[in-house]
């Protein structure tokens, strides 16, 4: 059993979130860098549910700084830190997952 990319992808926007919304001012200017082209689109593009939470932790945050921007970047193209980010995505995805949402389950043929 697995969450998709997807799934996971958001998780980690959430968790950015929540980190960056403890540490502002008003004048911070706040960057936020994901290579999820479909999860940005999808914050912006659609009435999705289950992204309520995090559009409103988006909003929140836009209305408490300076300067706000969630910005999609090539991934797998030797950007240091998110070549980082990945490699520890790949670390952890072994790990039991057991309060996770399962959003895929993939048939294994017998």
């Amino acid at each position: 059993m697995r969450c998709t990319n997807y799934k996971a992808e958001t998780e980690a926007i959430k968790e950015a979130l929540n980190m960056v919304n403890n540490k502002i001012s008003k004048t911070s200017k706040v960057v936020i860098l994901s290579d999820a082209r479909s999860v940005l689109q999808t914050f912006e593009n659609t009435k999705d549910t289950e992204l309520d939470t995090v559009r409103k932790k988006l909003l929140e945050l836009r209305a408490r700084v300076g300067e706000f921007t969630l910005l999609c970047i090539p991934g797998h193209s030797n950007i240091e830190d998110n070549e980082r980010a990945h490699n520890l995505a790949k670390l952890v995805s072994g790990l039991d997952q057991e309060e996770t949402t399962i959003t895929y389950i993939k048939k294994q043929e017998q």
